[in-house]
């Protein structure tokens, strides 16, 4: 099996760099030869896992946080628009967020995720793709396999990620405290939504376009969410109370939200959203597992069972 592990060392403030020697000598004994690839910068998995397909790995692990994963699968995109069947993504989680693993079992432990991919198991999944405006202002496009989210949730993921670098504290407790934080100054905001051209609009705290279920540092925000159903899963907080969201927050750990009349789920294949006041497009901040590449409007879609996952 030939294996090449993109990793972070900036993922989890430092922390993916810390455990990479223990992690490497475990894969090395789990797995057989790797070849170890470090980033250097923003976008740099990208590059990195796309030269790694190009050269014939079999399995690319992604070492750190969901924006490694994210990073690396985008390696995976090819100029045809569609994902490479010859190699599989595999992550290991050492950042900030690591949620995407969640969902397959795989949390914050190191050795569960090598044991996936010294085992051969392999599971197709569903790719999202969003088409948004970047931080420049310019048309963008980016594959997530993970979760997609606006409103408030977009806001705390900018905030985290800015104060990535100066914090350490465990990812949950990062994601609990910038929520918290964030509410102080929220305001709800409205959006006009076509879900498989079906038109509404809504007045939201926060939405999630979900393929696996975790987001936020362990909310289980999209509990029915499958990652090869062919459906996103759109779950939207309507507008509600600050203190009432604050109180119930805890909900969404257990994945016990979706009974709360503010909770709405919708499912389809492809969904547009863009701001319907005017007046909220600076607050309309994109978050794409765990990064922030830009902001409403974003059309979501998806590419079914594409990727191959060893986990």
């Amino acid at each position: 099996m030939s294996i090449a592990a993109i990793v972070n060392p900036g993922a989890g403030g430092g922390r993916a760099a810390a455990l990479w020697p223990a992690i490497r000598d475990k894969l090395v004994r789990a797995a057989g030869e790797i070849e170890p690839i470090f980033t250097a910068g923003p976008m740099d998995g990208e590059r990195l896992a796309r030269a790694a397909v190009a050269r014939g790995a079999r399995v690319v692990v992604a070492v750190g946080g969901d924006g490694t994963a994210n990073e690396v699968a985008n390696g995976f995109l090819m100029a045809d628009g569609t994902v490479t069947a010859s190699a599989a993504l595999a992550v290991i989680p050492c950042g900030t967020g690591s949620d995407f693993g969640t969902s397959f079992g795989i949390d914050s432990d190191a050795d569960a995720a090598i044991a996936a991919i010294a085992s051969g198991r392999e599971r197709l999944i569903d790719v999202g793709r969003a088409a948004f405006v970047d931080t420049d202002g310019q048309p963008a496009s980016r594959l997530f396999v993970n979760i997609a989210s606006f409103g408030l949730s977009g806001t705390i993921a900018r905030n985290v990620n800015l104060s990535a670098r100066s914090s350490r504290m465990p990812g949950r407790v990062k994601y609990l405290v910038a929520t918290l934080k964030a509410l102080a100054s929220w305001q709800p905001m409205r959006i006009r939504l076509s879900a498989d051209g079906r038109v509404l609009e809504r007045e939201i705290m926060f939405a999630a376009v979900a393929n696996c279920r975790y987001f936020g540092g362990g909310m289980m925000v999209a509990p029915e969410a499958e990652p090869d159903d062919g459906l996103l899963d759109l779950v939207i907080v309507n507008r509600t109370t600050k203190l009432y969201l604050a109180r119930k927050i805890g909900l969404v750990y257990r994945g016990a939200h979706t009974i709360l009349p503010e909770v709405e789920i919708i499912r389809a294949k492809r969904l547009e959203v863009e701001v319907a006041d005017s007046a909220g497009t600076g607050t309309a901040c994109l978050e794409l597992d765990g990064e922030s590449p830009g902001r409403l409007p974003c059309s979501f879609s998806l590419l079914p069972r594409a990727l191959r996952v060893a986990m």
